[in-house]
């Protein structure tokens, strides 16, 4: 019997999308979506029927691009650092990260990157644009294929900010269908099942499954709360943000 690894990324509405399944199979869920998001940069290795399949694991990115810091860098990265972010190391530190994981695809066959969101730091499209880009090079470079879902920052973030005349303005956020046209090359070309919402809701509508080498299958969810049905208080934008 080959092994079944669940890919997870759960947002602020996971006990309500979970209120049907028994005790027990919601805390394994849960459980294994904690131990994803605790190691940010690390590899798993699991052996199925056929053989051992090295997978790397990397979250809550939060990048925030270049493009988006305005034209006086030094007084973008004053005014993060007055907000206790670090923005202004996210290409720095996303570069740094990819490099270890080519490393691992030469030494240790690594075959698959799984990024279970945040992806941007509050669901800037340019951010997104500029992070698929990045990962477009990644995969071109070492031949790992990623596979990515987002997370509750990334979809209509009212928060999406870039920073102009000294100060952090609003620009445009990301809505779902384009968060998958963006990533359609990272989990999505690989999908063959799509999860699709009952008529006139979105939620959980970036979900997807996908077969993997060596027969494991592995399950993305979209655990946004980015829609009416997906949010207690029935709005249509999530107001969460990284400071």
């Amino acid at each position: 019997n080959k092994y079944l690894f669940y890919f997870l990324k759960i947002g602020e509405n996971v006990m309500h999308n979970l209120k049907k399944l028994s005790a027990k199979l919601a805390a394994l869920i849960l459980s294994v979506a904690l131990l994803l998001s605790f190691v940010p940069t690390t590899l798993i290795h699991s052996v199925a029927a056929s053989g051992e399949l090295t997978v790397g694991v990397m979250n809550d990115l939060h990048y925030f691009p270049r493009k988006l810091m305005g034209s006086d860098v030094n007084a973008f990265i004053e005014a993060s650092k007055l907000n206790s972010t670090t923005s202004y190391l996210a290409d720095a530190l996303l570069d740094n990260a990819l490099n270890e994981y080519a490393i691992q695809a030469k030494e240790n066959n690594l075959k698959y990157l799984i990024i279970p969101g945040d992806l941007t730091k509050n669901g800037e499209i340019e951010g997104h644009r500029a992070l698929a880009a990045k990962l477009k090079q990644f995969e071109t470079e070492t031949g790992v294929q990623v596979l990515l879902i987002n997370g509750n920052h990334d979809i209509r973030n009212h928060n999406a900010a870039e920073f102009r005349n000294g100060q952090f303005e609003p620009t445009r956020y990301t809505e779902p269908e384009e968060f998958r046209e963006i990533y359609a090359d990272f989990g999505y070309d690989l999908a063959d099942t799509f999860f699709t919402p009952p008529e006139g809701e979105l939620a959980g509508g970036l979900s997807y499954a996908a077969t993997l080498e060596g027969g494991y299958r592995l399950i993305a969810l979209d655990g946004g709360c980015y829609s009416k049905d997906s949010n207690s208080k029935g709005l249509s934008l999530i107001h969460i943000s990284e400071p």
